[in-house]
């Protein structure tokens, strides 16, 4: 297969460090996989990777162990990064994060190559990078994938099956209830109980530069991610020292740790920037029991025009509001804007004749769609 390495080799080197330490080359591999499909698969990947917004063209540095290194690729990888990268655009670190992620939900794990493969790779001209990867994939590789997998840090633990969850809370829609009359400028129109999924407390502490440390027992909250590159992935979300909060996710390297959208653990979720960590194992104990309580849901209508309604969506949890969400949503030519809540919809009704303000009515024909799935302004 010639000509297609130079779209996805790059790719799979382009967390090669460059610095003081040195990293492995590596190449994604599973078992029976041929090299077509490993490059079917991961052209696949950098597109979903594209679909995070990108926040820079150079990567968040990567902390290891108490050392930082430097995030964009170098050395052999700085001039394989081609065709891939090329048509789809620059892949900042969130970007290579879920690039990794996307490969690894495909089974594959991220395997360094030995010493004599990386020289030849770093010494070789493209045909000969070609031939070098061609000799990876010919060969039997059952047992360096089992050493792997072996080696492979400790994982967090996975979210739970839930019937609704949005972030680290559980929803109960029937349990919600609306406000009658005319609603205007920051008025609460739908208010109700909500859980948190499940918390865990922290067994060793995480220390590993200034930003990035948490102290043993602190408390981190389940998160199921919402965005569409997250496919259900797992979080975990606490406060660290020198930022309000972040969310751990398992990774090949060991963990990434994402700075938190929200004002809360539980609230918002990861963002889209952060920094790749690998330490040592990190141990989290899971419980059923919530670490504060009880909480609230409030739906606000915060202001209006002709166009749209700004709906506000905070959670109450010891005598704090915390927002969760804002969004910008469309009135219909009927006059109803529609926040959708999964089983259930939020229609509220522009009010003409007291001149502002909307009329909420709270129906249980949901069809699915979540909060992110509002319709905005054109």
């Amino acid at each position: 297969m010639r000509g297609w390495n130079g779209a996805w080799l790059g790719v799979a080197l382009a967390l090669l460090s460059s610095g003081a330490v040195a990293a492995e080359d590596h190449l994604w591999a599973k078992a029976g996989a041929t090299e077509a499909a490993v490059a079917a698969d991961l052209e696949t990947c950098v597109k979903e990777a594209r679909s995070v917004p990108v926040r820079s063209k150079m990567t968040t540095p990567i902390v290891v162990g108490g050392g930082v290194l430097a995030g964009a690729a170098g050395g052999a990888a700085a001039y394989l990064l081609e065709s891939a990268i090329l048509r789809h655009g620059p892949l900042d670190w969130a970007g290579q994060a879920v690039l990794h992620r996307c490969m690894r939900r495909r089974d594959y794990l991220w395997t360094p190559l030995t010493p004599d493969e990386a020289g030849a790779l770093q010494q070789a001209s493209h045909d000969g990078r070609t031939a070098v990867v061609e000799k990876f994939y010919s060969e039997d590789l059952s047992t360096r994938l089992a050493e792997v997998a072996a080696a492979a840090p400790q994982a967090l633990p996975e979210a739970r099956p839930a019937p609704l969850t949005f972030a680290g809370l559980s929803l109960d829609p029937a349990a919600m209830v609306v406000t009658k009359g005319v609603a205007a400028d920051d008025d609460v129109v739908l208010r109700g109980p909500v859980g948190v999924t499940r918390t865990a407390t922290l067994r060793n502490p995480i220390d590993v530069s200034h930003t990035a440390h948490a102290d043993a027992g602190t408390v981190f909250y389940e998160v199921v991610g919402a965005a569409p590159w997250d496919h259900g992935e797992t979080y975990w979300c606490g406060p660290f020292a020198g930022r309000v909060n972040g969310c751990l996710s398992n990774a090949d390297h060991g963990y990434d740790l994402w700075w938190a959208s929200g004002a809360g653990p539980y609230a918002g979720g990861p963002g889209i920037e952060g920094l790749s960590l690998a330490t040592s194992a990190i141990a989290l104990d899971p419980t059923d029991t919530p670490a504060l309580g009880p909480y609230r849901l409030e739906v606000k209508a915060r202001w209006f025009t002709v166009y749209a309604v700004m709906v506000e969506i905070d959670v109450l949890v010891a005598r704090r509001r915390i927002k969760l969400l804002q969004n910008l949503v469309a009135y219909a030519s009927d006059g109803t804007a529609v926040l959708p809540f999964w089983t259930h919809r939020l229609v509220l009704r522009r009010n003409r004749e007291s001149g502002g303000g909307v009329q909420a009515n709270f129906t249980s024909d949901g069809d699915g769609k979540g909060w992110l799935d509002a319709k905005p302004p054109t």
